[in-house]
């Protein structure tokens, strides 16, 4: 009996994880998938085009681990065009073509750490027919945060591929044309949008190219207005930062910083504060036992910087204790 319902769960296993296989119709244009791997999954993907084209897959973003996790990516005859890691983990931008009617994508997880369970950032890629030459385009967060919490995204136009012209447009609603190769401005954004990028080929669908997704989370510079008054802050710190925030003044004159409310890992995860010449530190501690309330600091200039230097495990981001509530300071 014991073998028999082994044999039923391994038929059972077998059937939902089946590989996904698609066709892909040349007169409709490229298909995107976007999938977050995990463990015990068959995280593979066949295309196949409707008319015998070859296909061409672009990663548009994504990551995998690093050393364990292998990309691989096959052509119609089932040899590999690729098995690596891309750039320490960073496979965006990768491109493949097939010599025949299908390409197959495979993440090859190691059994362990996958996207899912360490929050890596998940994969999106396109498949089209390849029937034209692609664009290439590179994408650039432009940080704007001395006017305002927002940012900027440059679309630079490297090659417009065959395409004579292009429409790049973004999912909050923004299109322009491009006709030559150069670096067009979207923008300004509230940081935390989620802005996707879309370069198309005005001539043939099936050259199109996807960003994922850009955002700034958080100013790292702010300019404090002397004639409005105080900026008030929080921020929940993570394993292993070392992320600094950078305060200026906008008149020249020097800042003050107090702490409102908040608690470090004592002896493990120090508040630094650093004075306007960027190099002075005016603390370097854990506060009272861990907790850092009510310490206040002043610069000798006009800006001055405010950092949490943590350790690779308990931290206000891993949920740990009080450190959850995270550090609020003006």
């Amino acid at each position: 009996m014991r073998y028999i319902i082994i044999f039923v769960l391994s038929i059972f296993h077998l059937t939902t994880y089946a590989q996904q296989n698609s066709t892909v119709d040349c007169t409709a244009g490229p298909v995107s998938t976007t999938f977050c791997y995990d463990t015990g999954l068959d995280n593979s993907y066949s295309f196949t085009s409707n008319d015998g084209t070859p296909l061409n897959l672009t990663v548009d973003v994504g990551q995998v681990e690093t050393n364990w996790d292998e990309l691989v990516i096959r052509d119609s005859d089932g040899t590999e065009l690729y098995n690596g890691y891309g750039n320490g983990g960073d496979i965006s931008g990768l491109t493949f073509q097939s010599s025949g009617d299908t390409i197959e994508f495979e993440v090859v997880e190691d059994g362990s750490i996958s996207c899912v369970s360490s929050g890596y950032t998940p994969i999106t890629f396109t498949v089209s027919c390849a029937t034209c030459i692609n664009p290439q385009v590179n994408y650039e967060v432009v940080s704007d945060c001395l006017n305002a919490p927002q940012f900027f995204v440059d679309v630079d136009v490297i090659d417009l591929g065959s395409a004579g012209s292009l429409t790049v447009s973004d999912n909050q609603g923004n299109s322009s044309s491009v006709t030559s190769t150069g670096t067009v401005q979207f923008g300004p954004y509230a940081n935390n949008t989620d802005v996707q990028f879309t370069a198309e080929n005005d001539d043939d669908v099936n050259c199109s190219l996807g960003s994922g997704s850009l955002t700034q989370e958080y100013c790292a510079l702010t300019l404090v207005d002397c004639g409005v008054g105080p900026v008030s802050s929080s921020y929940c710190y993570g394993d292993g930062d070392t992320t600094q925030f950078e305060y200026v003044s906008s008149d020249g004159s020097p800042l003050n910083l107090t702490i409102d409310s908040g608690n470090v890992e004592n002896n493990y995860d120090e508040l630094i504060i650093v004075d306007s010449d960027g190099v002075t530190e005016l603390y370097n501690g854990y506060g009272n036992g861990g907790n850092i309330t009510g310490l206040t600091f002043q610069s000798s200039g006009d800006t001055i910087y405010f950092s949490v230097v943590s350790d690779g495990s308990v931290s206000c981001q891993s949920g740990s204790g009080t450190l959850v509530e995270g550090i609020n300071y003006t």
